[in-house]
């Protein structure tokens, strides 16, 4: 073979193995994408339940607080109130920090 053949055909082998790894690069920012479009559908799908979920509470806080009679049976329901609030954003803030760790660990 001669020296230009030679050359020739290791310039197309080099050229063919920087398209492939062009290509494996692709797939790999391809799956990397999708990846990061599951984890924030994932996010906004809890952060959606969750306000969901805290607005029916605000809600049935509010009718309960319209039913009460004195001051007294007002402040224990927003004492009830209170508490079980505090103890869903501290369950959210932990759902979306394993979220969060989740994805940075995937």
């Amino acid at each position: 073979m001669s020296q230009l053949a030679k050359r020739s055909s290791s310039q197309a082998q080099a050229h063919a193995e920087a398209g492939l790894r062009y290509e494996t690069a692709l797939e790999i920012e391809h799956r990397g994408l999708e990846q990061w479009t599951r984890d924030i559908f994932e996010y906004g799908r809890e952060l959606s339940l969750f306000t969901l979920a805290r607005f029916n509470q605000n809600l049935g806080t509010w009718r309960a607080l319209g039913n009460r009679n004195n001051v007294g049976e007002v402040f224990h329901c927003q004492c009830d109130s209170a508490q079980k609030e505090t103890t869903a954003h501290l369950a959210e803030a932990g759902k979306l920090l394993q979220l969060t760790m989740a994805d940075r660990d995937g």
